[in-house]
C-alpha cells in the first residue's frame, strides 16, 4: 500500500450557510484536513463570545452507493476536544482578535476528520473510506456568521483548502478489508436526574463521549436490558481522571468524560450491540441540577 497526500483547489465558502464540497473517489481515504481560513476586519467597538471552533457549527462527510449515509458529523467544538484527547495536543489554529479598527486580518483553523482508530499509526489502513466504492463523497460544513463570534466583526472572506491522505493499493497488494468506522454525535436536549437515555444500537460501540455542561453530572451509569450494567454507577469527576490517565490530553475538558469500552487504539473489548434493540441499553445521570443538556459522541463500528 502506498500513501499519497492531496490537496484540492482552494474553495469559497459562504457564511450562514451549509457548504458542500465533493471530494475525491479514487482510492481510499484514511483522513483529511480542512484549512478554514477567514478574512475580516474589526469595527470600533469589539466584543467576542465564541472562538473559531463554533463558527463550524458542524462538519459531515456524506456519502452515496455502497453505502448512503453519514460516517462523520461531529461540531468545530467536539472535533477541537477529541483532537486534544487523540493526539496529546492542540489543533493549530489562530483565533479572531478583540482589538478594534483593524482590517485584513485572517482567523484560521486546522479541522481534522480522520477515520483512523488508531491516531498515533500512520498506517493504520484499518478503517479506510473506499471512496471509490461510491457514487457521491463529499464534505459538507455548516458555518455561522460574524453574529456568532460577537459583535463588531466584518468577513471579508471565508475560504477553504482540503487536503487528503489517500491509500493507493499496489500490484501484489493483498485485498484491502477496512472496517466501517463512524464518529457522529445525538443531542438528546435536557433531561431529569435518573431519566433513561435511550442508546443508540447496531452497531460495535468503542467508546462513548459524555457531554453535559460543567458541574450538570454527578454520577452516570449504563444498563442493558434486564438490569445487567455495562457501566457501574460512576463519577463524573472520576471518569475525567481516568481519562487524564488514559490519554494524557493536551487539556481536561470540563464538559466532556470519555467513556471507553475498547482499548484507546483498537477494537478490543468493544461492546458488540449488532443484536440489540432500541431501548435496550441506556444511560442514567445523576444530576447536581435540576436538568441539564446531554450530547453523546458515539465512537463505532457499523456493518
Amino acid at each position: 500500500m502506498r500513501i499519497q497526500y492531496r490537496t484540492l483547489p482552494v474553495q469559497a465558502l459562504t457564511k450562514g450557510a451549509t457548504n458542500v464540497l465533493d471530494l475525491p473517489r479514487d482510492y481510499f481515504v484514511q483522513r483529511l484536513v480542512v484549512d478554514l481560513q477567514v478574512n475580516y476586519n474589526t469595527g470600533t467597538s469589539v466584543t467576542k463570545s465564541a472562538t473559531i471552533w463554533d463558527l463550524v457549527s458542524e462538519v459531515r462527510i456524506h456519502r452515496e452507493g455502497k453505502r448512503s449515509d453519514i460516517p462523520f458529523k461531529l461540531t468545530g467544538q467536539h472535533i477541537r476536544k477529541l483532537t486534544e484527547y487523540d493526539t496529546m495536543k492542540a489543533p493549530i489554529y489562530t483565533d479572531f482578535v478583540t482589538t478594534a479598527s483593524l482590517t485584513n486580518q485572517l482567523a484560521e483553523a486546522f479541522i481534522p476528520i480522520d477515520f483512523r482508530i488508531d491516531k498515533w499509526n500512520d498506517h493504520d489502513f484499518s478503517a479506510l473510506i473506499d471512496a471509490f466504492n461510491y457514487s457521491s463523497f463529499k464534505l459538507a460544513m455548516d458555518l455561522g456568521t460574524e453574529a456568532t463570534i460577537g459583535s463588531g466583526y466584518t468577513f471579508n472572506s471565508i475560504v477553504a483548502y482540503v487536503s487528503l491522505v489517500e491509500v493507493v493499493p499496489e500490484v501484489g497488494d493483498p485485498a484491502l478489508g477496512v472496517y466501517n468506522h463512524n464518529l457522529t454525535y445525538l443531542n438528546y436536549g435536557s433531561v431529569q436526574s435518573e431519566q433513561a437515555v435511550d442508546l443508540k444500537t447496531g452497531s460495535v460501540l468503542r467508546r462513548l463521549v459524555l457531554q453535559a455542561p460543567n458541574g450538570g453530572v454527578s454520577f452516570f451509569r449504563i444498563e442493558l436490558s434486564g438490569s445487567k450494567l455495562l457501566i457501574p454507577k460512576t463519577s463524573f469527576t472520576a471518569q475525567q481522571t481516568i481519562n487524564y490517565l488514559e490519554y494524557s490530553p493536551y487539556q481536561l475538558e470540563s464538559d466532556i468524560a470519555i467513556i471507553d469500552f475498547a482499548e484507546i487504539n483498537g477494537i478490543k473489548g468493544s461492546i458488540d450491540l449488532r443484536k440489540a434493540k432500541q431501548g435496550d441499553v441506556k444511560l442514567f445521570t445523576t444530576l447536581s441540577v435540576s436538568s441539564t443538556p446531554i450530547t453523546l459522541v458515539y465512537d463505532e463500528i457499523k456493518d
